[in-house]
């Protein structure tokens, strides 16, 4: 397990999230590094420097060959830079990782996806080209030559990263779309076996796309080509009676567009010009739909594979997101309260609040509020694994995260002494725990975002055990 110590001893509210599989950070947010008052240095330097001071974090990973795919301003004068990930010569298809700096050029987030497990893979091929291009060509039955100049890269398949040809052939015989196919192969450079294969003509239909979102990082995107243009909307679950999920563009076309079916234009300004937003709701959103069916064996929110709409860039840089009895609407943040608010706890709490409408129908008001809210973030913490919520989005420095479900008082911060204090408490990250210190006004509909925390704080022991600091329960 990774060890945070020595980047808490300067931010105790860091926040973090963890890949156990590669046993690395995947993200990390607060104060990360200090500048002030020194020379400038660039976003991809102090990035690259603060990977490299703590190799740990991230598996030691080589950060010689990586290069800037984008760097973009932001509104509040920061700056954010993507790195894409390189093993020698050749590019990681998936590999990358993103830095943003403030206004004062201190490093306050990292979201990683290079892949540390590189070290032992070959830097040089086995299989020729002309060899891997025979073998394409045999096993797709297509024999014209490639469409484009093979490429040597690093393609990840059952988990582990192989050295491989990307293979295009432009078929001349119709395939099951109606025209030729466009294949494209990916074969093993080392043993010459074809590892993955799909046909890229994007005929009106399910198409796979690319994608870099804010969260989620870099990745396949499942989209819909409708001959003119392509749109997120996710297919590949209605065959088997499953839900159609589709994300909107609040600022655009219903559902969102993209001409090339490249869904990574991180550009920070205005804010709801970026489609890693969109890409985080719309993956985040297929992630929910398939824990509810998968889990619980639930067809959608209403039992009866109901289409779920992400509608995202909500407002102008509005701090906020909502399920609206309809559809989950999410805001772009102002990058100063909230970043971005499509991560995957935020989707999570949305469609669960759906969920929640299709079956127990909890009135939003007081007590049966603040378990209809107490359940969006358990099914989140469930369906993402960690008990912070919106901790990704909050850019606040007065707790660990929107909601802490381990301690909703972050040591006994909770404040209800008066009803200003309650609002204060609680927009600062502080909820009650137990009962007795319950919030009573009329405030946030009798306190539901307030309240919830006692029913949070239950579960948390319940699923993990420990001692109730108010009660001195011990759950085991």
């Amino acid at each position: 397990m990774i060890d945070l110590s020595q980047l808490q001893k300067t931010d105790p509210t860091i926040r973090f999230r963890y890949d156990p599989q590669l046993d690395v950070v995947r993200h990390l947010r607060g104060q990360l590094s200090n500048h002030a008052g020194k020379t400038r240095r660039s976003p991809k330097t102090v990035g690259l420097g603060f990977v490299k001071k703590h190799a740990e974090l991230f598996g030691n990973v080589d950060i010689k060959h990586t290069r800037v795919l984008e760097e973009t301003p932001d509104r509040n004068g920061g700056t954010s830079v993507t790195l894409q990930q390189y093993h020698g010569k050749y590019p990681v298809m998936g590999g990358s990782i993103r830095f943003h700096l403030n206004r004062n050029g201190q490093l306050d987030t990292v979201s990683n996806r290079l892949f540390p497990d590189l070290k032992k893979l070959p830097k040089r091929a086995r299989v020729t080209e002309d060899k891997a291009v025979r073998i394409a060509q045999a096993k797709l039955k297509c024999k014209t030559e490639p469409a484009r100049e093979p490429e040597l890269l690093v393609f990840r398949h059952d988990e582990k990263p192989r050295l491989a040809w990307r293979i295009q052939l432009n078929d001349t015989r119709p395939g099951e779309r109606g025209v030729p196919a466009q294949w494209i192969a990916f074969i093993d450079a080392i043993n010459g076996k074809i590892l993955f294969w799909y046909d890229n003509i994007q005929t009106a239909g399910p198409v796979t796309g690319t994608g870099t979102g804010v969260y989620s990082g870099g990745g396949p995107v499942a989209a819909w080509f409708n001959d003119l243009t392509n749109q997120l909307r996710d297919t590949t679950r209605t065959a088997i009676g499953g839900p159609e999920i589709v994300t909107n563009d609040q600022d655009g076309a219903s559902p969102a567009e993209d001409t090339d079916n490249n869904w990574s234009d991180l550009t920070a300004t205005p804010r709801d010009q970026n489609q890693g937003a969109e890409v985080d709701a719309h993956r985040y959103t297929a992630a929910v739909i398939d824990y509810y069916q998968t889990v619980h064996g639930r067809n959608s929110f209403d039992g009866a594979g109901a289409t779920p709409i992400t509608v995202v860039h909500v407002g102008n840089n509005y701090n906020n997101g909502y399920w609206d009895g309809t559809q989950v609407n999410l805001g772009d943040g102002d990058g100063v309260a909230w970043d971005y608010l499509t991560s995957d706890d935020w989707v999570a709490h949305e469609f669960t609040h759906a969920y929640t409408q299709y079956t127990c129908g909890l009135t939003y008001w007081a007590e049966s509020g603040a378990l209809n809210e107490a359940f969006s973030d358990i099914f989140a913490a469930f369906i993402t694994g960690d008990w912070l919520v919106f901790e990704d989005t909050w850019l606040s420095g007065t707790a660990p995260a929107a909601r802490n479900m381990i301690d909703p008082t972050n040591g006994g911060n909770w404040d209800n002494s008066s009803e200003a204090a309650a609002q204060a408490s609680v927009l600062a990250g502080h909820q009650p725990s137990h009962w007795n210190d319950r919030y009573t006004g009329g405030w946030d509909n009798a306190g539901v975002h307030i309240n919830s925390g006692i029913i949070n704080h239950l579960f948390y022991l319940l699923t993990v055990g420990g001692t109730h600091a108010t009660s001195g329960v011990t759950v085991t």
